[in-house]
């Protein structure tokens, strides 16, 4: 894949976790939103090293 269609990729999966993160702190038990909130943080850890990308998904990335 190209350089413009990482960044546009990482773009939007940055905006789905973000959107998922403030529909979990009004609604934490909807199970689809968790769903599209954990598919977004594999996406995103594609893009990190294999410590970071670990780390993200144990939770341990926080805005």
């Amino acid at each position: 894949m190209d350089m413009q269609g990482d960044i546009e990729r990482l773009m939007f999966f940055e905006h789905a976790r973000k959107a998922a993160e403030a529909t979990y702190i009004k609604n934490p038990l909807d199970g689809d939103n968790l769903l599209r909130w954990g598919g977004a943080l594999l996406e995103l850890s594609q893009f990190q090293n294999p410590t970071a990308s670990k780390q993200m998904l144990l939770g341990g990335d926080s805005d």
